[in-house]
């Protein structure tokens, strides 16, 4: 308009097309397949996308296993195993309007071990005669995380102790010796619960 016409409409074409939705990405600290109990892992979305700004939920998704996220509305944040089992751990990101299909990562939380416990029972006699038999008892050995165990008798040297002893059953929970030879023995019982040894208990 020159203040006394207006010109003809000139028309303007244009189309308002829907923005790119979120994505979201995630990284570990390090290609892990299992985290024990009690260790702790960074996960990293900061790599996730959006064209406005990026809000970050992280949740566990699945699994039999349980972890603690230190921080669910951070880019990066650390995850730490709680319970045994499998682990799924989602991220989904928004632009506060859309959010993006979830991004995952899959591992399994296991349970560190207990080192099992090697007990001897007090014995009935603590001298026998050469060719007298004595038994040994460790079923009274244990393992926190009940885990069968497997038991290894043996004589220990010692310059200090000159007897013997034979006929020793040296895998089962109660061993049965026989006196073969006058002088002191020592003898030890180390248990395994198929992942450690214990630390051997003595009998002399």
């Amino acid at each position: 308009n020159d203040g006394q016409l207006s010109s003809a409409p000139v028309p303007v074409m244009f189309r308002i097309e829907r923005a790119p939705a979120p994505l979201a990405a995630v990284i570990a600290e390090t290609e892990f397949k299992t985290l024990k109990v009690g260790e702790t892992f960074l996960v990293d979305g900061s790599r996730s996308t959006s064209p406005g700004e990026l809000m970050y939920i992280w949740r566990k998704a699945g699994g039999t296993g349980d972890v603690n996220i230190a921080d669910k509305h951070r880019g990066k944040t650390s995850v730490t195993g709680v319970a045994a089992g499998d682990v799924t751990l989602e991220l989904q990101v928004s632009d506060l309007h859309t959010f993006s299909e979830p991004a995952t990562i899959h591992f399994e939380v296991v349970k560190l071990n207990s080192a099992p416990v090697a007990k001897i029972a007090e014995l009935a006699k603590k001298k026998i005669e050469v060719g007298e038999k004595l038994e040994l008892d460790g079923s009274g050995s244990s393992d926190a995380d009940n885990d069968p165990l497997t038991y290894k008798w043996q004589k220990v040297s010692s310059f200090f102790r000159r007897g013997d002893v034979e006929r020793f059953t040296p895998d089962q929970a109660k061993a049965s010796i026989t006196g073969a030879k006058a002088g002191g023995v020592l003898l030890q019982l180390i248990v395994n619960d198929g992942k450690s040894d214990s630390a051997a208990a003595t009998v002399d």
